[in-house]
């Protein structure tokens, strides 16, 4: 045997250190023997050398207390051992066996190197005994092949005869026969008297020697169990329990056959509650003992601990297979137990498929709870006619039908084809002493088979004779059955006779009772159970919703809604997190809100409607509890200031139920419509701050369209409640992205009229750069320099706007009031030519817009200006004779301002009694 590499040592110091885990190491060491075995496979001419160690001449000459890591790899050879050995080998093989047999040893000295690793790793914790196992058997299985390519692949350059191939292929052959039967786990002849001297130590309870001598003949020969075996019996006895299972777990596996040994092992685990080890020690001894009952069953059974219920049931299936036939009784005790663990996971169907199976190999032993389980199987799976074939084979019921010549009076159930349509039953013949279970059961598969109310009642009829109290259970099966089927009216007086005994006077009886009347149409009994429900139930939402509809059905819409408010929740702000509080459902509440929409009670659909909301805008923190990295998070920019500005409207509210009962889209209507609501109220505070938080929210972040939509009400919010500053903020995105929208720039000038700065110019003036054809901004850069005084720039800005339309209206006024302005400025040159041409663009003016109230007051208005009150006097009189555009709206009316300014025309000329006249007509409210 050789000596493995440093690599494996490490590996086995990694888990005896418990480093890694038994699987961990058991892998590493299997891939490293894997890697080896194909370094080998390559160089299959490397001769390789012998190692024998001296541990056993070292331990002799006293070297007992030398550490016994420090024993190299590189020991010298004992060569009088090796000729003794070579002897003995003599008398028992030929020549050429002893020379295969040495280098079939000199090929697995770099595998035990590996092995050594895996072992040191398993020891230290750093491999779980799964991986450990599963590397040494990969190694294993490449120790079995034989790479024929291996001897075949020589370099073309190098010649070698037939004979020597020949020689060498069957040299191979030999030395993996001798693999095959030789046990190659057991302690190398060298290192026999050193295993035998750890024995002794062991007897002598001399622990510590014993177990150096058992690591110094790991570190040589991994692979044998023997030092592992005595390290495992070692540690038990030292009361190390877990130390022990490690090696009794490596001693196993490298003398993997001992089926109680693995069995040992998986109690040993169990106690160390260690199931998926406890499961892989059941495994390894199945694998040697494969018709073993009860490993079969306990696996079984640790599977289904560890919730891995499609291996437990491979397991008890497999229990079922290796049962004798004379075993029926436990075959059918186990195969109820496997039929419920399917239907517990679900696998209706294989649980059915359990139950037919066992009927049919051990029908003697069946009794009505297996019948009783397969049809409730069955009808689970909605296979009412397969169920009732069963009933009908298993408990001696008779039935005449159409389809079928002969009544089916006990058939073997094998025999029965099931018809592509239920045949219809003529009649049916029930033992007296079928159990009542049974009985009801085939009345509900009548009942979904679609038969006729007779048979049906035939069947079903000794259950009303016995007491709702007792078999009320079974009552509401065979009412649900009638209301499943639509027989609303067989299943009503059930239902009655359920609702008001004293046992079943339930709020589920009541819930059906309910359902099944208001179905018939009853609408006065239904709005009744339905009471009774709530009254039973009050945390019930279907019979809170079903009962407000039918009240407002019956025109009763306060009742309607008093349903819909819980008694003694909390619909305020809330202070306690009391998970004992009755809270108000957001379904419920929902519901009411659409109530009062639809009522037309636009207060209370506000209130009801802004509780809504704050709960589904949870997710926005109050100010007090945001911090600065919270914040800056944020995707959208002016979200930093929502955070904080939301606040007034989140209210601290705690509702129950969920807010996905309510879809999306039904959020973002009662949003719309509660903003509608609260500009109808004019309540514009309260539509800024529900703007703020909804904003702030991420709730509609996540669509576009409704992203848009938010800024645009935000936009108005903030335009209604005259925070205009916060507004412009909004519109200049919105500008920027539809620069073409004429609506978008009228309530652009509306916000920046307001604001009462000049931010907006350079905004303007910048935007031209990039849209050098807008008239809409062409204007707008006009006025920002007539207000602002430059008179020339905001002409040339109104001229190129004239020129690309001469039948606006306003533009000729603009141009002409800007001559005018231009002419009233001190340094003027050529007064009367800028006059002049006002004037011609104000003529231009009123050709374009019309004789109105409108352009009279305006050319009054610029001859006023100029002093030219004569001519001012009669346009003002004019405008005071034309009429109203929009008489409905005074901010249309001019006829104040042209009366004003024709008093004060008259007041300064020395009328003062025409003056104060004109005063008393027009400008008195």
């Amino acid at each position: 045997m050789a000596a493995p590499t440093e690599g494996n040592r490490e590996d086995l110091m990694k888990y005896l250190r418990e480093e890694i885990s038994f699987e961990e190491w058991s892998e590493q060491n299997n891939q490293t023997q894997q890697e080896h075995a194909m370094v080998t496979d390559e160089n299959p001419d490397e001769d390789f050398q012998p190692e024998l160690m001296e541990s056993e001449h070292n331990y002799a000459q006293g070297g007992a207390s030398r550490n016994i890591f420090d024993v190299t790899m590189g020991d010298s050879v004992d060569e009088e051992g090796n000729d003794d050995d070579a002897d003995k080998e003599e008398e028992n093989n030929s020549a050429d066996d002893v020379k295969d047999e040495n280098e079939g040893n000199d090929e697995n000295a770099g595998k035990s190197r590996d092995k050594t690793d895996l072992t040191q790793a398993y020891l230290k914790g750093e491999l779980s005994f799964n991986d450990f196992t599963a590397m040494v058997d990969d190694d294993n299985d490449n120790d079995i092949d034989v790479d024929s390519d291996g001897i075949t692949d020589m370099d073309d350059t190098k010649e070698i005869n037939a004979f020597e191939v020949e020689m060498r292929i069957d040299r191979e052959f030999k030395k993996q026969k001798k693999k095959s039967r030789g046990r190659r786990n057991r302690v190398p002849k060298a290192l026999t008297g050193l295993m035998g001297e750890a024995n002794l130590c062991f007897a002598r309870g001399d622990h510590e020697d014993a177990i150096k001598m058992c690591m110094e003949i790991i570190r040589q020969a991994p692979s044998s169990y023997e030092p592992f075996q005595l390290l495992g019996m070692i540690y038990e006895e030292k009361g190390d329990v877990e130390r022990s299972l490690q090696f009794c777990l490596i001693a196993a596996h490298l003398s993997p056959r001992d089926v109680e040994e693995w069995v040992k092992l998986a109690e040993m685990s169990l106690e160390q509650d260690n199931i998926k080890q406890a499961i892989l020690c059941y495994g390894k001894a199945l694998k040697y003992d494969p018709t073993n009952i009860g490993l079969l069953w306990e696996r079984g059974n640790l599977y289904k601990k560890v919730e891995d219920h499609k291996k437990a049931m491979e397991c008890f299936q497999g229990v079922l297979k290796l049962l004798p036939p004379n075993e029926g009784e436990k075959y059918l005790e186990l195969a109820r137990e496997i039929a419920l663990t399917y239907h517990t996971i679900g696998d209706t169907s294989q649980a059915i498929e359990t139950l037919e199976q066992s009927i049919a190999n051990h029908p003697d032993y069946i009794n009505s709870e297996d019948v009783n389980m397969l049809a409730e199987l069955h009808m689970t799976e909605k296979q009412y006619w397969n169920a009732l074939q069963l009933i009908c084979n298993q408990c001696g019921v008779e039935i005449q039908c159409e389809s079928l010549s002969e009544s089916l009076e006990n058939p073997i159930i094998d025999d029965i084809t099931v018809p592509a349509e239920n045949p219809i039953i003529d009649d049916i013949t029930v033992p007296a002493e079928i159990s009542i279970d049974l009985r009801v059961k085939l009345a509900i598969c009548l009942i979904h088979s679609k038969q006729s109310l007779g048979c049906i009642k035939k069947t079903v009829g000794p259950l009303f004779e016995e007491s709702p109290d007792e078999m009320g259970d079974l009552y509401l099966d065979v009412a649900e059955a009638y209301i499943d089927t639509g027989h609303y009216g067989e299943a009503k007086p059930i239902l009655a006779t359920l609702a008001n005994s004293n046992k079943y006077n339930l709020a589920a009886v009541w819930l059906r009772y309910a359902e099944c009347v208001n179905s018939l149409g009853e609408v006065q009994l239904a709005s009744h159970c339905y009471s009774k429900v709530i009254e039973l139930a009050p945390s019930h939402l279907e019979a809170r919703l079903a009962l407000s509809a039918i009240q407002q059905q019956l025109g009763h819409t306060d009742e309607a809604l008093k349903v819909l408010s819980q008694d003694g929740v909390q619909d305020e702000d809330v202070s306690s997190d009391d998970e004992t509080t009755p809270r108000q459902d957001v379904q419920l509440l929902h519901h009411k809100c659409k109530i009062l929409k639809i009522q037309s009670r636009t207060e209370e659909f506000v209130e009801n409607t802004l509780l809504l909301l704050a709960f589904f805008f949870r997710d926005v923190k109050t100010a007090s509890s945001q911090d600065d990295d919270s914040i800056g998070k944020i995707s959208h920019k002016k979200r930093r200031y929502y955070l904080h500005k939301s606040n007034i409207i989140h209210r601290r509210v705690l509702l129950s139920g969920n807010e996905n009962v309510v879809s999306q889209d039904e959020w973002w209507s009662l949003y719309i419509e509660v903003c509608n609501a609260l500009i109808k109220l004019k309540q514009y505070k309260n539509l800024e701050q529900l703007a703020a938080t909804a904003y702030a929210s991420t709730q509609f972040t996540k669509d576009p369209v409704k992203l848009k939509e938010l800024d645009f009400i935000c936009l108005l919010a903030h335009t209604f409640s005259g925070n205009h500053r916060l507004a412009y903020n909004f519109i200049r995105p919105m500008i920027m992205e539809n620069p073409d929208n004429n609506q978008l720039w009228n309530l652009f000038t509306q916000i920046i009229s307001c604001t009462h700065d000049s931010r907006h110019n350079r905004f303007c003036l910048r935007l031209m750069l990039k849209h050098t054809e807008n008239q809409a901004l062409c204007i707008l850069n006009g006025h920002n320099a007539f207000l602002s005084g430059s008179l020339k720039h905001a002409l040339g800005e109104y001229m190129r706007a004239f020129k690309r339309d001469r039948t606006d209206p306003m533009l000729s006024l603009c141009i002409g009031l800007t001559f005018i302005h231009m002419a009233s400025q001190k340094y003027a040159v050529k007064r009367h030519s800028l006059i002049a041409q006002g004037f011609a663009f104000l003529q231009k003016y009123i050709d374009t817009r019309g004789e109105w109230q409108e352009s009279y007051y305006n050319i009054g208005r610029a001859f006023h200006q100029l002093g030219l009150v004569h001519l001012a006097i009669n346009f003002y009189k004019k405008a005071l004779a034309s009429p109203v555009i929009l008489e409905d709206d005074d901010n249309f009316d001019l006829r104040s301002q042209a009366a004003y300014n024709l008093s004060l025309i008259y007041q300064n000329s020395g009328s003062p009694q025409l003056a104060r006249e004109l005063l008393l007509q027009y400008c008195v409210i």
